[in-house]
Parts: structure tokens; sequence; C-alpha cells
């Protein structure tokens, strides 16, 4: 955690309050989330939710991202994700279409369409 304090440009936050951190998100141009494995990650929930494009790894965390307002790749691919970072801070239009994306994917996510769907599915069991 310390040594990211050190790195030109960025910020490191801890056991900030939850409005704090909403603005950050919402300030965001970019998550960038490397991962060994996953499931459900909820920081790329409210990325999403912020209209934050997400760059990670392929994993369990997939079914909740698609090709626009997301981009995935195999673990241990380090290189192509730091250059997929650099290339979209620096092509506003595609940020700013995957971070439309990012939002209308965050709102198909809202618990309370998770939750008709997760009935749905219970229903259909029954």
């Amino acid at each position: 955690y310390n040594y990211l304090s050190d790195v030109p440009g960025s910020v490191c936050k801890r056991n900030i309050p939850d409005e704090e951190y909403r603005e950050i998100l919402q300030q965001t141009d970019l998550l960038v989330l490397p991962l060994l494995d996953s499931t459900s990650v909820t920081t790329v929930n409210e990325s999403l939710a912020c209209g934050v494009p997400v760059l990670t790894n392929v994993g369990g965390i997939s079914d909740y991202l698609n090709e626009d307002c997301a981009m995935q790749f195999p673990v241990g691919d380090v290189d192509a994700m730091a250059h997929a970072a650099i290339d979209l801070l620096r092509d506003d239009a595609t940020r700013q279409r995957m971070s439309q994306a990012a939002r209308t994917q965050g709102l198909a996510l809202h618990w309370p369409n998770s939750a008709r769907q997760m009935r749905a599915v219970y229903d259909s069991l029954q």
C-alpha cells in the first residue's frame, strides 16, 4: 500500500467515508483491476454505477461486464492491460463511449434488477 504513495500522480486513501468514495469514483477515468481470480467484486459494480470503464482479467467477474464497458485480459498479461490503459487515457472519445456504456451496465446490475432476475431463476425451479 505505502509504495504507491511515491508514484507521481497517485493518491492513496483508505478508510474513507462512502460519500467521499463515491465522489472519487465519479471523477475516475478508468478502473484498472488486475486479478488472479475473481467471483463478484463490489468495486467493479460501484465503478460501473459511476460510469467508470473497467480493465481487468478474465474470470468470474466477466459475467458482470461486456465489451462496451470493459476490456478483459488473460491473467498475467500485464503488458496488454497497461498498454490498453495508456491508450484509453489518450483516447477521450473511446473512453467516453465506454463510460456511457459502463453507466448503462451499472444500471442493469442495480440491486432491484438483480433481485428480480434472481427471483425469476428461483421461480423457474419450482
